[in-house]
């Protein structure tokens, strides 16, 4: 998925008020009385979606347009509107339209333009149309590739900072590669004096040495340790708590990202499913630490907090 933009479900009760939220205030009065004329539609267009869709609800996104989503769903199927969405024309008609990551409307760019996952008609019966086909729930897999790329960014931070610190420490003590200390006579020469256990004249030299060289070995040993994930969602089914699981596998070696990890990857990894009693107990352990911090929080060794409730990117205990 490239650039689309998911929006939560977590709304304010204003929102979820969509048919009373009041977008025409301080408005003058001819373009109020548009408005009202446009909001009118829109909410047509949204009680007749509700006669083919069952289920499917609305929150308030702004004055021509409303997100569609699901109870007891974490992520909204897109949003619905009515007025002018083209970007490089005026239209002579507002358009009904539906938005949705199901859509590629190839005259836009997918980085740059929201017209991209738009489909848009003048018909109310065609955009019916084109909603019950592109509006859709996100399954597991597209969940847990919303924050795959925070991830892997937090993934590598650890690495990276003491990659950073240890160069630091490097450029202090001498004039050398940082990027291949191990190359300069001097940075060899001055380990084998630290490890013979002889007497430098300059003590305060000899503790930025001893604290270069721990920054350094210590980055040497965790520049090639794998960070392997799994993507958790967590919710209530038969009146208990059930997860869905996927593997993910590798997302980062040291400050390196696993570039081989994306969507296309992920959608052929296998889902299981446990309950309280089936899942491994260390998982419910980085859970409960998880549950405690904010979201698009990473702990290391432990994992991340997605943004999208009760759902986990958890660091695999590997033998």
């Amino acid at each position: 998925m490239s650039q689309i933009k998911h929006k939560m479900v977590n709304f304010t009760k204003e929102q979820l008020d969509y048919k009373n939220v009041k977008h025409d205030e301080g408005m003058h009065e001819d373009y109020a009385s548009k408005y009202k004329d446009r909001r009118k539609l829109l909410l047509e267009y949204a009680r007749a979606l509700s006669k083919h869709i069952r289920g499917i609800t609305f929150a308030d996104k702004d004055e021509n347009s409303l997100y569609a989503f699901m109870e007891g769903e974490y992520v909204c199927m897109g949003w619905i509107g009515y007025g002018d969405f083209l970007k490089y024309a005026t239209p002579n008609e507002r358009s009904f339209v539906v938005y949705s990551r199901h859509i590629s409307n190839e005259k836009y760019d997918a980085y740059q333009s929201d017209q991209y996952y738009m489909k848009q008609s003048v018909n109310l019966g065609t955009a019916i149309k084109n909603c019950k086909k592109y509006l859709r729930n996100y399954n597991t897999v597209e969940m847990a590739d919303i924050q795959l790329r925070d991830v892997k960014i937090k993934a590598t931070k650890r690495v990276k900072t003491i990659d950073e610190e240890a160069r630091k420490q490097i450029s202090n003590v001498m004039e050398t590669s940082t990027y291949r200390p191990e190359t300069s006579g001097v940075f060899n020469a001055l380990r084998h004096v630290l490890k013979s256990n002889i007497e430098l004249p300059d003590k305060e030299f000899k503790d930025k040495l001893v604290k270069m060289y721990d920054k350094y070995d210590e980055y040497l040993r965790n520049k090639s340790s794998p960070v392997n994930m799994l993507y958790i969602k967590v919710y209530e089914r038969l009146g208990k708590r059930t997860f869905d699981v996927i593997d993910i596998g590798r997302v980062a070696t040291g400050k390196e990202e696993d570039a081989s990890m994306h969507y296309h990857t992920l959608k052929d990894k296998a889902l299981k499913k446990y309950d309280d009693d089936t899942l491994p107990e260390y998982i419910i352990g980085k859970i409960s630490v998880l549950s405690m911090v904010d979201v698009d929080t990473y702990v290391d060794d432990v994992g991340f907090r997605s943004k999208i409730e009760n759902t986990f990117y958890v660091v695999r205990d590997d033998e």
